[in-house]
């Protein structure tokens, strides 16, 4: 068993989804209500469950802070040799929130939080690391969209309506880039062209220029001078 679930009833449906994210993925998780049939020795199902996973993941909440059966988990699983225990926030409870016992008892471990480490992506590829698999592919799909608040269009590859691969982003003003994108934002090998018929071709880092573009003019096969930029920033141009 890949991950033994630790957390509060009351947060029940959001950890449902997150455990069928993680087994979309191929990590087998183990839950008391879905792994213990009747409640006769249910503390040895907990134990042996435990026992029997390479990571305690901890769905640490407001809620699952009061539990005296949570936190009674993490002290078992904290005197087992070498079993990791993964900290994920999942409400909207601060590091103060915390109580003292428990931050005193996890004070070695990395503490996650689900705005900043969102679990249909990052949660999973960190856990699979753990576990040693390789992380799965994206999962992509070719779609139109408006954006009526910028009057801009893109047509191309997304992940979960998120411009994520390659496709083209058409601005208001005429302009256009096409290229790759990572995350809604250009990243990698792309074309920008200008509404005149010149374009420029480089690499992009989160969004913005990066390193040497080449610079054509329309119609022409060569290109006419190379424009130098450091993240986004023109340094230097030289004609050609």
């Amino acid at each position: 068993m890949d991950i033994f679930i630790s957390y509060s009833r009351k947060d029940e449906a959001l950890v449902c989804k997150i455990q069928t994210t993680l087994e979309k993925a191929g990590i087998t998780c183990w839950r008391d209500t879905i792994n213990i049939i009747g409640s006769m020795h249910w503390r040895d199902k907990l134990i042996e469950g435990i026992d029997n996973s390479s990571i305690v993941l901890f769905m640490a909440s407001k809620a699952a802070y009061e539990s005296e059966f949570i936190e009674n988990e993490l002290y078992y699983a904290l005197s087992i040799p070498k079993k990791v225990i993964y900290p994920y926030i999942i409400d909207d409870s601060t590091f103060a929130d915390i109580p003292k016992r428990i931050r005193f008892a996890l004070i070695k471990q990395n503490w996650r939080n689900i705005k900043e480490l969102d679990f249909k992506t990052g949660l999973v590829n960190e856990i699979l690391t753990l576990l040693g698999q390789p992380q799965p592919a994206d999962i992509l799909e070719w779609k139109s969209i408006h954006y009526a608040n910028t009057d801009t269009d893109y047509e191309g590859e997304c992940k979960d309506d998120v411009r994520h691969g390659k496709g083209t982003y058409y601005y208001a003003n005429g302009k256009r880039y096409t290229g790759e994108f990572k995350n809604g934002l250009r990243h990698g090998e792309g074309t920008y062209y200008l509404p005149n018929g010149d374009y420029q071709k480089g690499k992009y880092a989160l969004g913005k220029e990066q390193g040497d573009f080449h610079y054509y003019k329309k119609g022409e096969r060569k290109p006419s001078k190379i424009i130098t930029y450091e993240r986004g920033e023109k340094i230097n141009e030289h004609e050609l």
